[in-house]
């Protein structure tokens, strides 16, 4: 109780501080599962603890609170532009928004910087002190400021593509925009603006520093360890809140594209494809959907499940022109390793590198097809950037998420539908949807009026996760019907990236063969069949196949039937010299064996 007694205000602070950083948060936020409401919540404990001790230890040493108004102010500043900015331009058509690293950085930095003053009153003068104090004071206050200009000329957070665009501007660039957009004046008056911020730090932390401070041995040792562990997780956090992150995605994508167009153009040029017209009465379109985190296991085209996940694929391969590799697998259950494998002729048994690789979209350039990329899922990030560079060879590439900000729309992946109004009817066409199918929260994968196993709106791992697989299928069934109706569709082909396993708790690393389990189906025309008689009968043997996703490559190639110098012919599974079985196929990038799966046989 005497504890409680003496330190009743920083308890109390300690609640305010909480409060604020959690609230804010969650104000900001969309889509939140318990488990990530939890985990935040527990988040912050620590968060508004440092800030409470800083304080405390402010005090202490006999130093006026009032002083500390401006770290508060800059603090404050961090954990709610950004936030803020993201929220007001995505919320409404964005099913998940989760940027917590803001607030947490918030109140680490100002617990580091309290503590950093104390020291400094200590071991040097107050003009030094002053000079640092201010310095670091308007590193601080540059991004929140930097973001919040920002937000007012385009209504946007920074995003990758922002910073990209920054990245690729020069001196010379930079100061005709600014010349276009706010004229001499407004460049005068923002370094005005800028002087004056720096003169009002500098002349408040003068005042600051020139205040005595009692520092006993005890409060020195104590704010070295406060300034060195909040440094630390400050270091360690920084990158991670929203404008350094945006900006972080864009420095490895610009350096990451740089080496692949270099290569890409050498590549292409150097890539021999024939023929280079298809054979088509006339012209027509082959599509291909990448799916997302979609396994068999759960699949009622697959396997007996409790609920008619897939109802239209179900009743589809039972037809003639419809064939279901039985036994496909995925070559690592994350996006990016396995897209980077199944769009080029990189595969877990070669030694292709990404960057040197031939992909997809350039074969079916080269064989005479006009191309488009359409993509419900990000553009430039950790989890996009090796498949945004492929994707961006295509002669025409969108994404939703570029078209999403300050719209009341949800970006669900039937909005995809529309850009088939886009594709050209008169040419011959290679299109393909990459699809956020049944990525985590799978509950924010579909509309909620379309919910069938569960009630909408009510979070339920599993029926979730069904639902989703079932509006991936109802977008199959849209596509395939205004394809075929409208753009003479002569092949289509699904597969997923890896599977998914919604009965445990997502891992980037997830134990047993569900998740490895993938579809891969496709649909060959009435024309196709003639044209081609032997793929014909090979695509009716296949089906009993075993298949690992990274083949991907070649069995397309196949369908467009082609040769190719990048294109073996013997990884097709589509191939009468198809090399491969059960015996020789692996995943998780050659470590497994696909013979190791005794359920999957």
């Amino acid at each position: 109780m005497k504890f409680i007694r003496n330190n009743i205000k920083y308890l109390f602070l300690f609640i305010i501080v909480y409060i604020f950083l959690f609230g804010t948060y969650y104000l900001f936020s969309t889509g939140l599962q318990p488990r990530t409401l939890g985990l935040s919540a527990r988040r912050y404990i620590p968060c508004a603890l440092v800030v409470a001790l800083a304080v405390k230890l402010w005090d202490y040493t006999k130093q006026p609170l009032k002083n500390l108004s401006i770290p508060a102010l800059i603090s404050i500043a961090w954990a709610l532009i950004y936030p803020a900015c993201f929220w007001l331009a995505y919320h409404a058509s964005t099913s998940f928004i989760d940027k917590h690293f803001d607030h947490a950085f918030a109140a680490y930095a100002f617990a580091c910087f309290v503590a950093l003053s104390l020291l400094l009153k200590k071991i040097l003068s107050v003009k030094i002190s002053s000079v640092i104090a201010t310095i670091v004071q308007l590193a601080l206050l540059f991004v929140p400021l930097l973001q919040l200009q920002y937000f007012g000329l385009y209504q946007l957070p920074i995003t990758e593509a922002g910073a990209v665009a920054l990245l690729q501007t020069n001196f010379n660039e930079a100061k005709e925009y600014a010349m276009l957009n706010i004229g001499f004046v407004g460049i005068l008056l923002t370094v005005v603006v800028i002087l004056a911020l720096i003169y009002l730090l500098y002349k408040n932390n003068s005042h600051a520093f020139s205040y005595p401070v009692a520092l006993s041995k005890t409060a020195f040792i104590s704010s070295l360890v406060l300034f060195v562990a909040t440094g630390i997780y400050c270091a360690k956090i920084f990158p991670a809140t929203g404008v350094m992150e945006a900006y972080g995605f864009a420095k490895e994508y610009y350096q990451k594209s740089m080496i692949f167009q270099s290569n890409h153009e050498k590549n292409f040029a150097a890539l021999e494809v024939s023929p280079n017209i298809p054979k088509f009465a006339k012209p027509s379109t082959i599509i291909m959907v990448i799916g997302e985190s979609a396994s068999t296991h759960f699949m009622s085209a697959y396997n007996k499940t409790e609920n008619n996940t897939t109802p239209w694929l179900k009743e589809m391969v039972e037809q003639e022109q419809f064939y279901k590799v039985k036994h496909a697998y995925t070559s690592w259950t994350q996006t990016v390793p396995s897209l980077e494998r199944a769009l080029t002729n990189k595969d877990q048994y070669n030694n292709v590198e990404f960057f040197d690789s031939t992909s997809i979209l350039d074969v079916a350039k080269k064989a005479g097809y006009t191309t488009y990329w359409y993509s419900n899922q990000g553009s430039i990030s950790d989890a996009d950037t090796p498949i945004t560079l492929v994707a961006q060879t295509a002669d025409h590439a969108k994404w939703l998420c570029d078209t999403s900000a300050n719209s009341n729309k949800m970006l669900y992946d039937g909005e995809l539908l529309k850009f088939l109004e886009e594709v050209d009817p008169t040419k011959n066409n290679f299109v393909v949807f990459h699809v956020m199918g049944s990525h985590d929260d799978t509950i924010n994968r579909y509309p909620p009026e379309f919910a069938r196993f569960e009630k909408p709106g009510k979070f339920n791992t599993i029926a979730n996760y069904d639902d989703s697989l079932a509006y991936t299928d109802e977008f199959l069934k849209q596509t395939f019907a205004i394809a075929k109706d409208k753009l003479n569709l002569q092949a289509m082909v699904y597969f997923s990236d890896h599977g998914g396993e919604p009965r445990i708790r997502r891992s980037p690393d997830p134990k047993g063969f569900i998740p490895r389990r993938v579809p891969f189906v496709f649909w060959l025309s009435d024309e196709y069949k003639s044209l081609y008689p032997e793929t014909a009968s090979q695509a009716k043997i296949s089906e009993d196949r075993y298949f690992t996703n990274d083949l991907t490559f070649e069995t397309i190639c196949n369908i467009l039937q082609v040769k190719a110098s990048a294109y073996e012919e013997t990884d097709s599974i589509l191939s009468p010299t198809y090399r491969y079985n059960r015996d020789n196929l692996l995943t998780d990038l050659g470590k497994t064996k696909i013979s190791e799966d005794t359920d999957g046989k």
